[in-house]
């Protein structure tokens, strides 16, 4: 179904809910890749007429995303809480966008704990491997516990407010747990994030259209939004839960753009949590998480999963 743009923020406009929660203010863009490459000195940054792309491969993380001469969309921790996470043993929480290669409920067979996630793959520098003016190849360290390795190449499109992201899991050796590619990309808080949801349910089975994958502590009711074949829920971080659907697509709306993350969904393919997309709010933040199907691969057999990254008008 194509995306009715016009009609949808004309709903939004009637419902009140354009005022601007979060201002993502013009800056130039050379000021924002100094302050990146200010705190992480090994950035690379990726650039064209429409957008910047900064990753960090010390941290194995994108730590910016935004359209030239305006403010990134990635959301970055402070950097003495990290380095106070990382004084007293805690997992840091840089922000940024990352992915996991595991089912977190699984974790605790696979790692003997059920937080933080892979030592190896979250925690250790990755390299790069291969770099063009328009795209750069990370390789993470090869996990102890699951016997993976996994490449991630970003590639920025001509001309285009647009990243792709080909994401690719190797495994190694033998292993009786599956793995799926689960990006997550901590964003600065939007006014709204819509969940596409694919092949909805009819309205009277609305609850079907959705899945609480944690649930917060008071649910409510996501809403449905038949013009764009979307939900979206309004949480806050104090009764915050993780929600998902079987969607093609994820877009968080800010008020003078919107940054949506797309992918394909595979019929008929297992999908742990019954979910293609999640969306979380944390503590200043939030998170918009694509998700591959999962599968047990066997030694030299890979997983790819390419998520798109765009930048829309909002108005």
């Amino acid at each position: 179904m194509l995306f009715n743009r016009k009609a949808f923020h004309n709903k939004l406009a009637g419902l009140g809910l354009l005022g601007c929660l979060l201002l993502l203010g013009c800056a130039s863009n050379l000021s924002q890749v100094n302050s990146i490459t200010e705190r992480f000195s090994d950035a690379v940054t990726l650039t064209n007429d429409s957008v910047y792309l900064s990753v960090s491969p010390q941290i194995g993380r994108v730590v910016a995303f935004g359209r030239v001469g305006h403010q990134s969309v990635i959301w970055l921790r402070d950097e003495q809480a990290v380095k106070k996470a990382k004084a007293n043993g805690r997992w840091p929480n840089y922000g940024g966008d990352k992915v996991w290669p595991n089912i977190q409920s699984q974790w605790h067979e696979i790692y003997d704990r059920p937080w933080p996630p892979d030592d190896v793959i979250d925690n250790q520098p990755w390299q790069i491997i291969n770099q063009t003016p328009d795209s750069l190849t990370l390789q993470s360290n090869v996990s102890e516990q699951q016997h993976l390795q996994i490449h991630r190449m970003f590639q920025l499109l001509p001309g285009q407010a647009r990243v792709q992201i080909h994401n690719t899991i190797t495994q190694l050796a033998e292993t009786s747990y599956p793995v799926h590619v689960w990006s997550i990309t901590q964003v600065k808080p939007p006014t709204r994030t819509l969940l596409h949801v694919m092949n909805p349910s009819p309205v009277s089975n609305a609850d079907e259209r959705y899945v609480w994958v944690t649930l917060p502590k008071k649910p409510g009711k996501p809403q449905w939004l038949p013009d764009v074949s979307a939900v979206y829920h309004d949480q806050t971080v104090s009764q915050s839960g993780k929600l998902g659907t079987m969607g093609q697509w994820i877009e968080a709306i800010y008020p003078t753009q919107i940054f949506r993350q797309s992918h394909a969904v595979i019929a008929g393919a297992y999908y742990p949590e019954r979910a293609s997309i999640e969306y979380y709010v944390g503590k200043g933040y939030a998170e918009l998480e694509t998700l591959s199907p999962a599968q047990v691969l066997t030694p030299g057999q890979t997983l790819e999963h390419t998520v798109t990254w765009e930048l829309l008008s909002s108005r």
